[in-house]
């Protein structure tokens, strides 16, 4: 195995010193701290790989809808120039297009705020005091269902919804706010993310078993997560050996960090059957998490489905 296998680890270290080895009869949901650290890297939900325009598709005599596809457009100008379309507008070559359906409410809600107060003494000396009172406020809830499609028809985002809502003083400062937040995390779909990750391990209880974990800790590698399951495997005490299936389904979490997406994948396949096998052995809720992460992150790998563009999607009936 080729020594840094391009994986995406920053300062990976074994924070399995002091704490963790004189607690770990104790510690029973992360070993005192002892956790893979490193950097998960997200490639863009939308590809615009080859694309030499984005289309937003939206009921341009919307409002709000206008206005956040306004906005949209200029923070993706960066990226691929990018226009705002009447819907049912048929694509050119070459253009991805992003399909909008928004639907705006509002309600009041009761909200404590402080308001002056004035009042005068008997000299005419006039003064104002803050005072609690529980005023109705406008919220505006904007839900937005969301897809796109290259113009050849494939399909580049299957339809999610984004709900967001935002109280104000008034009707127009609650939606303002409201458009900034829903174009930037529109924005986020097109943009690929890094975020800090740390994968809590748990203490073995035997000695060499820690010794294992803590060489996989400094350094990972197949070889060395495969030996933690092995182990497992020799351990006859269920506990114990739901501990080391855990650990070495972390270890191939940490390698999933890798930009190869082939060994990435093959990483996650390989830890989910061993957090899988974790679970089933000793149910714990830390144990459960970290399945459902990885089984959700093998989820976002699947390719999309081919099929035609779909028509601009519409929020559910029930909504107004």
């Amino acid at each position: 195995m080729t020594a840094p296998l391009g994986i995406a680890l920053r300062a990976l270290r074994a924070t399995f010193a002091g704490t963790c080895w004189l607690l770990f009869g104790a510690a029973s949901s992360g070993c005192g701290g002892a956790a893979f650290h490193g950097i998960r890297h997200e490639p863009p939900a939308i590809d615009t790989v080859g694309a030499r325009e984005i289309w937003i598709a939206t009921d341009t005599t919307d409002t709000v809808s206008r206005r956040i596809a306004e906005r949209l457009t200029h923070a993706l100008g960066d990226l691929v120039p990018a226009q705002t379309v009447s819907v049912g507008r048929p694509p050119e070559a070459d253009v991805v297009v992003l399909s909008l359906a928004i639907r705006r409410s509002v309600s009041h809600r009761p909200a404590l705020v402080q308001q002056p107060v004035w009042s005068c003494d008997p000299s005419g000396v006039c003064y104002a005091r803050d005072m609690p009172r529980v005023l109705d406020v406008p919220e505006v809830r904007v839900l937005v269902r969301v897809s796109a499609h290259a113009s050849s028809g494939r399909l580049l985002l299957a339809p999610r919804i984004l709900d967001e809502s935002r109280a104000g003083d008034d009707e127009i400062s609650a939606e303002t706010s409201l458009v900034a937040v829903v174009s930037a995390r529109l924005a986020r779909l097109f943009h690929e993310t890094n975020e800090e990750v740390a994968l809590a391990v748990e203490s073995p209880d035997d000695e060499d078993a820690r010794r294992a974990l803590q060489a996989a800790l400094a350094s990972p590698d197949p070889d060395r997560c495969d030996a933690l399951a092995a182990r497992a495997e020799r351990t006859p005490e269920r506990r114990a050996r739901a501990r080391l299936l855990f650990d070495a389904g972390q270890c191939h979490r940490a390698l999933a960090l890798a930009p190869d997406a082939p060994l990435a994948e093959r990483a996650l396949a390989r830890a989910e059957a061993l957090l899988l096998a974790a679970v089933r052995g000793q149910p714990s809720a830390l144990y459960a998490r970290a399945l459902a992460e990885t089984r959700a992150a093998l989820a976002q790998r699947r390719p999309s489905i081919e099929q035609g563009p779909p028509a601009t999607p519409d929020p559910p009936p029930s909504y107004q």
